[in-house]
């Protein structure tokens, strides 16, 4: 999909700083049904690689009725690269995802129903949001992420995946520090702990729609955080996540074309692309 069409087609109504615990802000653009549009459930975006990319043909939802945002995470700030991704996303002393959610559902735009979509890099931002609870997450929609870093990502077996771990951290986190850093960590340890919502499952309150493909990378932790979450996550996740595992490859669920199957779109969007679990926040 070609980034250039997409930001001549859809520009934000407005791009807001949501400031987090430590006073750093977060770009965050805003799409709305209307310039006027107020108090509405509003679906949240938090990205690694910028707000630009493909995912924003899904600010398209706003004129359903919902107030898409996109959001930058620290990482895709850092104009150097070394800032490694997702440390600041979960549930220890900087939780940016809770910030983010509890600034929206106090703003003006949203009726304080929050709930988050993403696959890959912002599936992983989900999952680690997840364990910190915030008050107004109301559903995920959890597409390919891997639920431990270490474990889905990196190392998987304990052995680092070369190519994955060289190609990613180089979207990423650009600074060849950051590689030579996780290198250097073989070992399952407190550090990567903080990366794996796995560890923490009784925490989480929300109920999610889990995405996965058979011969996607993170398929293992598309399993894993269901199972997880549908059985030992607290009140509010025990017994109510949803697993949906297709013939697709990472990112499968946006492409028309895999190996010689063609899917056809309905409605001017493919079949799995309709968001079932977002009809929770308007309830």
């Amino acid at each position: 999909m070609d980034s250039t069409v997409l930001s001549e087609e859809l520009q934000p109504d407005l791009t807001v700083s949501i400031p987090m615990r430590d006073g750093v802000a977060l770009p965050t653009d805003l799409y709305l049904p209307s310039p006027e549009a107020r108090d509405l459930p509003c679906i949240l975006l938090r990205s690694p690689a910028g707000r630009d990319v493909y995912w924003k043909d899904f600010a398209k939802l706003a004129k359903e009725g919902y107030v898409v945002a996109i959001q930058e995470t620290r990482s895709a700030l850092d104009p150097e690269g070394k800032a490694f991704p997702f440390m600041s996303d979960g549930w220890g002393q900087l939780q940016d995802g809770y910030d983010t959610i509890e600034w929206l559902a106090q703003s003006p735009y949203t009726n304080g129903k929050i709930g988050t979509w993403g696959p890959s890099a912002l599936g992983i931002t989900q999952l680690l949001m997840a364990p910190a609870n915030p008050p107004h997450l109301t559903c995920q929609y959890i597409l390919m992420a891997a639920a431990s870093l270490y474990h889905h990502g990196l190392f998987p077996g304990g052995q680092m995946l070369k190519s994955q771990a060289e190609g990613w951290l180089g979207h990423y986190a650009r600074d060849s520090g950051v590689l030579n850093y996780v290198s250097q960590h073989p070992f399952y340890n407190d550090f990567w702990k903080q990366l794996n919502s796995l560890e923490v499952p009784h925490k989480i309150q929300s109920p999610g729609m889990h995405i996965g493909g058979w011969y996607d990378t993170f398929l293992q932790g598309t399993l894993s955080s269901f199972s997880t979450r549908q059985y030992q996550g607290g009140e509010g996740a025990r017994g109510r996540q949803k697993l949906v595992i297709g013939p697709w490859c990472i990112f499968g669920p946006y492409r028309r074309n895999l190996a010689m199957l063609k899917f056809q779109k309905r409605d001017g969007v493919l079949p799995w692309i309709s968001l079932p679990n977002v009809g929770l926040i308007t309830t």
